[in-house]
């Protein structure tokens, strides 16, 4: 909580955004918009009267392996959440996130969608793709630090 959620956390926003892969401010309407659709992600009081975990743990975890592919039982060291926890925790915002977000961000590209896409590929050297790849987490074996040129037909 005092790396990143309090008032003067000790890493600055740019550390949580590489760490993350996003803003502090996305996060906290992700945050907001999972804590109100699934009860699961409030804090709440145990038995004994112990605070559990709270939402900001429980985020952080999830985006930790969605953002670097970590583990579940690597999560415990910074986030405090056993390996069970966690992957509950991801199984469920998984849930959220589809109920939440898919008619925006899950839909269909519509034809004004399709457009952009094919001029934005199109600018990059790319005709005709609509999609890609995200291959900045491979390993490339054969790549020898060379700028790669592509040749069109």
């Amino acid at each position: 909580m005092k790396d990143y959620f309090c008032e003067r956390p000790l890493y600055p926003p740019v550390d949580f955004h590489r760490r993350f892969c996003m803003r502090i401010e996305i996060f906290y309407r992700i945050l907001n918009d999972v804590v109100a659709h699934e009860p699961y992600f409030t804090q709440k009081i145990d038995a004994c009267g112990r605070q559990g975990l709270s939402p900001e743990q429980k985020l952080t975890a999830v985006f930790r392996m969605l953002a670097h592919g970590c583990s579940s039982d690597s999560i415990d060291e910074c986030c405090r959440l056993g390996e069970s926890t966690t992957l509950e925790c991801l199984r469920k915002f998984c849930s959220v996130i589809e109920v939440v977000y898919s008619q925006w961000y899950l839909r269909s590209p519509n034809l004004a969608d399709l457009c952009r896409l094919l001029h934005k590929a199109s600018c990059n050297g790319f005709p005709s793709m609509l999609g890609n790849l995200d291959c900045m987490h491979w390993e490339w074996k054969n790549y020898l630090g060379r700028p790669v040129y592509w040749l069109q037909a």
